[in-house]
């Protein structure tokens, strides 16, 4: 994977993928004689968006579409419309379930784009639509559930984390949390409204109303939401706790097999070249 400037510098002429013409965030080519993937992406658009645009990529690569459609390596020369918006649209799958895991999402009990977007490092417009299938998933059990319950197990439960867990957070005059409730981080600029280590947004703001919270509410005093810290299990009572962890084993048990994923959102079958 390389920036636009690299590329340009290992391949010794400008926009060596055609990015620009295509005003593309990104390309993925297959070369023919070592079957390397090369992508080449832009480096101007704000992280979490090259974040997304990173995991699409791969995900043309992890469903074949680079092997599959070899005489086009998604160039859309030989291509019909409808069949890249299909592939366009299995990346776009691929890219949210990679980084916003719908067993995830409904574990934690997040419902607003806001949080998702705060919790999984993407932009607002891709939590938004993760917000939108929220309701249109019907998990079965399946052994991917026991997978990614032991690959999340301390993020989602954190048992020994959780009996360490302050009443509290501390904030400054501003509301900033002195110490980061995630990654325990306290090196911040004056300005600084994320951690500098693992990006969580500093503050305690009401993801339904938009209000500053102290760093000890648990429900916002405007408006009666939980809040992030409250949503992410930052602070959280044993008896909550206890409750928690039943809610996620099972949400856990009700998550199905990654490879009815795609086809549970309607996947239509792709027309082979």
């Amino acid at each position: 994977m390389y920036t636009c400037s690299r590329a340009e510098q290992i391949y010794g002429r400008p926009d060596p993928l055609n990015l620009i013409r295509a005003r593309a965030d990104a390309r993925t080519l297959r070369t023919r004689d070592t079957g390397t993937y090369v992508t080449v992406h832009k480096a101007t658009a704000r992280a979490n968006r090259v974040r997304w645009t990173l995991a699409h990529e791969i995900g043309h690569i992890v469903l074949s579409h680079l092997t599959d459609f070899e005489a086009t390596c998604l160039c859309r020369g030989g291509l019909t419309t409808r069949e890249y918006r299909v592939l366009e649209r299995e990346a776009d799958l691929f890219a949210a379930e990679l980084l916003m895991p719908m067993m995830i999402i409904k574990a934690l009990g997040v419902t607003t784009a806001p949080a998702i977007a705060r919790i999984c490092l993407v932009s607002g417009e891709a939590a938004r639509n993760r917000v939108s299938e929220l309701g249109l998933w019907r998990y079965k059990p399946g052994a991917l559930s026991t997978a990614l319950r032991n690959q999340f197990r301390q993020f989602l439960a954190g048992e020994q984390e959780r009996e360490r867990r302050p009443s509290a957070m501390a904030t400054d005059g501003n509301g900033r949390y002195i110490c980061c409730p995630r990654c325990r981080n306290t090196a911040f600029s004056p300005y600084a409204r994320h951690c500098r280590v693992c990006g969580l947004y500093l503050y305690n703001d009401c993801d339904r109303c938009g209000k500053r919270n102290l760093g000890d509410v648990r429900y916002c005093e405007y408006c009666g939401a939980k809040t992030p810290l409250l949503q992410m299990g930052f602070l959280t009572t044993a008896s909550q706790d206890e409750g928690a962890k039943r809610r996620l084993v099972v949400a856990a048990d009700d998550c199905k097999q990654m490879d009815s994923l795609l086809s549970s959102a309607g996947r239509v079958n792709r027309a082979r070249s």
